[in-house]
């Protein structure tokens, strides 16, 4: 699977039912398998975490 340079994910200020405010955290990598690194290392440390390419 082809990564992209690009990236982010969303965090909430509070837990994911009763957060009120978000901010979204975007990068860029002109290494692929860094941003395969941080991808699939962020999805592990959440039980539900939605990753998409």
């Amino acid at each position: 699977m082809k990564f992209p340079n690009h990236f982010a994910y969303i965090a909430g200020d509070e837990n994911c039912s009763t957060a009120k405010l978000f901010t979204c955290y975007a990068f860029y990598s002109l290494n692929e398998e860094h941003v395969q690194t941080v991808l699939r290392s962020i999805g592990q440390g959440f039980q539900r975490t939605h990753f998409a390419v």
